[in-house]
């Protein structure tokens, strides 16, 4: 069975599609729904310690919900570069510094995303993401800056598909 990666944005399908990886478009939050089979969550993130610029890479061996709970753990996706964290997935968007400093307190994650929280099951495979806005550079700004340099990153990377 294909892995396909699961991607919320046209634009980050766009991008995975150019690395030669199957994808599927499930929305934000997974509002078009999640397809069957086996999937990984692949796309932009928040950034939530400072560390982590706009085009870091970040795969996921832990993903925890708004609360801390772990939703998924499992061994992270083979990604060149990558630092290996936790994730969190989260229903509402977390865009103040504050915010962001809460949910890392919280829940010890180093990133944000929206999607893994809906697709996490048990053809769950693992989470890619790429920064695209971080505390001190807000998601307000990321079509102009961080969204634009995270999607040109996405396009440069080689997943290692033969563990999926």
């Amino acid at each position: 069975m294909t892995v396909r990666a699961a991607c919320a944005l046209r634009l980050e399908e766009w991008a995975v599609r150019k690395l030669g990886v199957p994808t599927v478009r499930v929305g934000m939050r997974c509002k078009l729904g999640v397809p069957e089979g086996k999937l990984i969550s692949v796309g932009v993130a928040g950034g939530l310690v400072p560390a982590l610029e706009i085009g870091s890479r970040v795969t996921a061996n832990r993903i925890v919900d708004e609360d801390g709970q772990t939703i998924w753990e499992g061994e992270p996706l083979k990604v060149p570069g990558a630092i290996v964290g936790t994730v969190a997935s989260v229903r509402n968007v977390h865009d103040t510094r504050a915010s962001r400093k809460a949910l890392y307190e919280s829940t010890g994650a180093i990133a944000v995303e929206m999607e893994s929280l809906v697709l996490a099951g048990p053809l769950f495979k693992g989470c890619f993401r790429v920064i695209s806005d971080t505390p001190s550079i807000p998601l307000i700004l990321f079509s102009i800056y961080g969204g634009l340099a995270a999607l040109r990153e996405l396009t440069k990377i080689r997943l290692e598909t033969e563990l999926w």
